[in-house]
């Protein structure tokens, strides 16, 4: 639609929990998406344990990650200025 438009694409990253803890909620999922169905027995619990691997129900978390990203938007904004 632009054709004469820059882009530039930025996408960031928060930590959430201990890499194990992570992994292992990886692993699982990756289990679920080759050998599993989604109907299995243990296809809410790997969902359930990836959404709070990735997205943790902490509000000191939450508020980090806002001001975080509110930080990184406002000097990507004024950076563009120049």
């Amino acid at each position: 639609m632009l054709p004469e438009a820059e882009v530039t694409a930025v996408s960031l990253e928060f930590g959430t929990l201990p890499v194990k803890e992570v992994f292992s909620a990886l692993r699982a999922d990756n289990w679920l998406h080759t050998h599993g169905r989604h109907d299995n027995a243990d296809a809410d619990e790997i969902k359930k344990e990836m959404l709070r691997v990735f997205y943790p129900e902490r509000d000191q978390w939450k508020s980090r990650v806002w001001l975080q990203g509110k930080e990184m938007t406002e000097q990507a904004l004024n950076g563009l200025k120049y």
